[in-house]
């Protein structure tokens, strides 16, 4: 599925590659650090989105001190950072990461190393889970920063509970009105 997606969406990708190589000079891609499926570490993709050396500096300084986690709400960004960022097309490269074995398009949140080694024991099962692209926290308020406290609401624990195709289709379906109106962007 990820690489028919990643073959449909081609041409935007390559567009959005070359915005991003004439608009925001630099690496194309941002790989951050997250915590995977039975906890193993993996780099997440996505196109880098703010301005100037933003994002190189963040991963050189997380390479240094993986234990870290910045999130990337305030670093600077243009207008184009700004919109790839609102419509979630920054997120189209972690179609690799599907590919790769990494993620699945829906799943749970893939967790940066401070909220992972914050887990409550009653979640750990959590992170024995793969994480997808898109799942509840993508449905109930996109792009937003999860708390422990809403891991422990029990949202992620009745996904993994009644994980099956039918939900996993429903969450796509009911991610793609949300990402094409830009709605929930924190």
């Amino acid at each position: 599925m990820a690489s028919l997606l990643l073959l449909l969406l081609s041409p935007i990708l390559l567009i959005i590659m070359l915005l991003v190589w004439q608009h925001l000079p630099g690496s194309l891609f941002v790989q951050e650090w997250r915590v995977g499926e039975r906890g193993k570490f993996f780099q997440m993709l996505r196109f880098r989105t703010t301005v100037g050396q933003t994002d190189k500096l963040l991963n050189r300084w997380l390479s240094k001190q993986p234990a870290q986690y910045a999130h990337r709400k305030g670093a600077q960004t243009n207008f184009l950072g700004h919109c790839l960022q609102r419509y979630s097309l920054d997120e189209l490269p972690q179609l690799l990461n599907v590919l790769r074995g990494e993620m699945s398009l829906v799943g749970l949140r893939p967790l940066p190393f401070d909220e992972a080694v914050n887990v409550p024991a009653e979640l750990q099962q959590r992170l024995n889970a793969l994480p997808g692209m898109t799942g509840v926290w993508q449905i109930g308020g996109r792009a937003a920063r999860v708390t422990l406290d809403e891991l422990v609401s029990g949202a992620d624990l009745k996904y993994m509970q009644r994980v099956s195709f039918r939900q996993d289709l429903t969450f796509l379906l009911l991610t793609i009105p949300r990402v094409i109106a830009g709605s929930g962007v924190h």
